[in-house]
């Protein structure tokens, strides 16, 4: 339950379990429905062009999945986009849409196992899509827009660690088998605002 300002829930579902995390408890995702969604409620992430970010620590147990689903039905369809998962290779890599509908990637080095490593993603309009692992900027894609409706705002829920019917996504990009992730994730955050390699540093340093 959110206790703050904006009111969005959230909830673990299926054999999700909490273990040691990079900063206190983490979720640990070890079966195959286990996720994390945040309830209805993210507008800015269904606006147009506007700027987002997304910060998390990932503790992956096998380079396969899809780490982070957005959608605006809680089935994971409707309009949705793998914002992050891995690729054929088994690279971590990071998607967007822009206003011709098409799928733009930042690939991203092949992780660790059962290593902790952060990981964050900014949209702006201005710099485009940017990757960074463990507070470097690894990636930078030009992409000028986001295409985040049709002409009506709609909000999204985030999902991670499984994009529940969202696997079926037309937007899978170059995420090789879209489903469930196995590992850990801690320290998650969603902004409404493309974060400066300053703010980035700040959440990697996190301890």
């Amino acid at each position: 339950t959110d206790s703050g300002p904006n009111s969005v829930d959230a909830q673990a579902s299926g054999q999700t379990n909490y273990t040691d995390g990079h900063i206190n408890q983490a979720f640990e995702f070890n079966f195959a429905i286990s996720y994390f969604q945040t309830d209805y409620g993210f507008t800015f992430l269904g606006e147009n062009n506007q700027a987002y970010s997304f910060s998390l620590w990932i503790n992956p147990i096998a380079l396969t999945g899809t780490v982070l689903h957005v959608s605006s039905s809680g089935t994971g369809l409707d309009w949705c986009l793998p914002v992050i998962g891995f690729s054929s290779s088994g690279s971590i890599i990071a998607q967007t849409l822009n206003s011709h509908l098409t799928v733009i990637t930042a690939e991203g080095p092949i992780l660790s196992l059962n290593t902790w490593t952060h990981f964050v993603v900014t949209w702006g309009s201005t710099d485009g899509l940017k990757l960074y692992i463990n507070g470097t900027l690894v990636t930078t894609v030009s992409v000028t827009s986001f295409s985040a409706n049709n002409g009506t705002i709609l909000p999204k829920y985030v999902t991670l660690a499984n994009p529940l019917s969202g696997v079926s996504c037309s937007n899978q990009g170059l995420i090789d088998k879209p489903g469930q992730f196995y590992g850990r994730i801690d320290e998650f955050y969603i902004f409404a605002k493309e974060l400066t390699t300053s703010d980035v540093c700040v959440l990697c340093s996190y301890k």
